[in-house]
């Protein structure tokens, strides 16, 4: 119940994939200087195991409880032990499953890339009818883009800091204009706002221009050829030529 302004965070680092970390201190009220004061880390289950951080009981069974609901959760703790857990309800975007479904309508692979725990995975999955991989680290988000790169050309579309590998690891990666500074400077292409149709007029847009210069390549060649021939042979005055 300390007050925010006699309270000093620094250090603070984040842990790709994982969450972030800090150190937290209470300041002199004299001089306004802080003590050592206390390691504190924010993020996953995994986080908490490799800081070696020990769950209780009575918290044991809220993990346990929000990860079976397929919610997402995150953990907090200190000092040997984990001293609070954050189950959060999330929604899908509205344009989720539509989007989804136009990509396969123009004929995509379409898969999820997550770092949420396999039973969000499974829901997720569930929900839109489409492939989730869980449980990814940023590392293993690159193996799956790189796997896939062998069998075409991929895109990946991402909003947040995990997903910023994977975008600079992609053929073309999307970011979403509502997500971090990082996911923007990765990707190749930035969306404006959040909204998910926004992707398809993306890639419609974009198989409408790589079309469009083919046929201008196309038609170029081709009157150029012609006339190439049609002077050599005597057939069209040079100076026409040149002009076409």
């Amino acid at each position: 119940h300390r007050d925010a302004a006699d309270v000093a965070v620094r250090e603070t680092r984040e842990l790709p994939g994982l969450g972030v970390s800090g150190w937290i201190a209470a300041t002199a009220p004299a001089d306004g200087t802080a003590g050592e004061g206390t390691r504190v880390v924010l993020g996953s289950e995994r986080l908490m195991g490799r800081e070696r951080l020990v769950v209780p009981e009575r918290l044991r069974a809220m993990l346990d409880q929000g990860e079976t609901a397929g919610h997402p959760v995150t953990l907090i703790g200190w000092e040997g032990l984990v001293r609070g857990v954050f189950v959060f309800q999330e929604s899908l975007r509205p344009q989720a499953a539509s989007a989804l479904n136009a990509c396969r309508e123009l004929g995509l692979d379409v898969g999820i890339l997550t770092g949420d725990h396999a039973p969000r995975g499974r829901r997720i999955a569930e929900r839109l009818d489409v492939d989730v991989a869980a449980g990814l680290s940023p590392e293993q988000k690159i193996e799956r883009i790189e796997r896939a790169k062998q069998r075409g050309p991929t895109a990946m579309v991402g909003d947040g800091i995990n997903d910023a590998p994977a975008l600079s690891a992609a053929d073309v990666g999307i970011a979403m204009g509502c997500g971090t500074d990082v996911a923007r400077d990765s990707a190749d292409v930035c969306l404006m706002g959040d909204d998910l149709d926004q992707l398809m007029w993306a890639l419609r847009l974009s198989r409408r221009t790589v079309a469009t210069i083919r046929q201008n390549l196309i038609w170029a060649f081709g009157y150029n050829a012609a006339a190439v021939f049609a002077a050599a042979a005597g057939r069209l005055h040079p100076a026409l030529a040149a002009g076409l």
